[in-house]
């Protein structure tokens, strides 16, 4: 289908990408066999269901395992590393793709980019960084992919037990402590990540009466952004121009990464500048 716009001519082409899970995890296999055999369930059967897996890229600890396990059952696996890791050689040589980023924050927007949920095993500082600024964008209504905790041997249960005492303060409030969905097992967190509704809210609020480029301004800059380069790198580089929390163009960078992972957008007819 095609969208015109005075400034533009825009082709929508629907992405015959999987379904592709996120996992954070630890470069840790943990204290108990519980926690490697989770990783190993999980990644299992993220390939049984035709799915894709997209992690931090490393072959060491709860990730390796992971990997390699969906690996193993035929799945695409999308690693992403950024380049201060890659002098500690534990990336993983036998990923689908494996992207090299400069900072961590790159690193979890292009995992974001590529992805249509998250899932949280036990891990670290890391893995709760990762997690958590997910959910906060959630609760920015810059995504609405489902975030999921898997809850294994109830090593999240301290956390759990934390934000809801932020609700109890008054600095979480109880519909955004509800944005993380908590599973027991692989099977719920898997069938949890596909119920979830995952389409871009801007999109849906931001609309109005022009359709789906609805909000003008956002639309030409994205537009513009896109120009003469229909390469996958395109929403990385939107987002490293635009991002750092700097203006408000931070909605239309997010807004397109989440459009980038359903829609090859390809640009013609007349150049512009932001």
């Amino acid at each position: 289908m095609q969208h015109r716009r005075s400034h533009a001519t825009l082709i929508l082409m629907p992405s015959s990408q999987p379904f592709r899970i996120c996992v954070f995890c630890g470069s840790a296999n943990g204290a108990g066999p519980a926690y490697v055999q989770a990783a190993k369930e999980l990644g299992r059967n993220i390939a049984a269901a035709g799915m894709g897996l997209v992690y931090g890229g490393a072959t060491v600890g709860l990730m390796g395992v992971l990997a390699d396990a969906a690996l193993e059952g035929g799945a695409e696996v999308i690693g992403v590393m950024p380049d201060v890791l890659m002098d500690r050689e534990i990336a993983h040589q036998g990923l689908t793709r494996l992207h090299i980023v400069k900072t961590m924050h790159e690193r979890k927007a292009l995992m974001s980019d590529h992805a249509d949920a998250f899932i949280a095993l036990p891990g670290g500082y890391g893995t709760l960084d990762e997690f958590i600024e997910i959910v906060t964008w959630a609760q920015l209504r810059i995504h609405q992919k489902p975030c999921i905790l898997l809850n294994i041997n109830g090593y999240f249960d301290g956390f759990l037990a934390f934000l809801d005492h932020g609700v109890q303060q008054g600095f979480i409030r109880p519909e955004n402590r509800a944005l993380i969905h908590i599973a027991r097992n692989v099977d719920d967190a898997l069938e949890m990540a596909q119920a979830t509704p995952k389409e871009a809210p801007f999109a849906q609020s931001h609309a109005g009466n022009h359709g789906f480029w609805g909000a003008k301004k956002v639309d030409r800059r994205l537009a513009n952004r896109c120009e003469g380069d229909c390469g996958p790198s395109v929403p990385l580089r939107v987002y490293r121009s635009m991002s750092g929390y700097r203006s408000g163009s931070i909605w239309s960078a997010r807004w397109l990464l989440q459009t980038w992972q359903r829609f090859p957008v390809f640009r013609s007819q007349s150049r512009h500048s932001l």
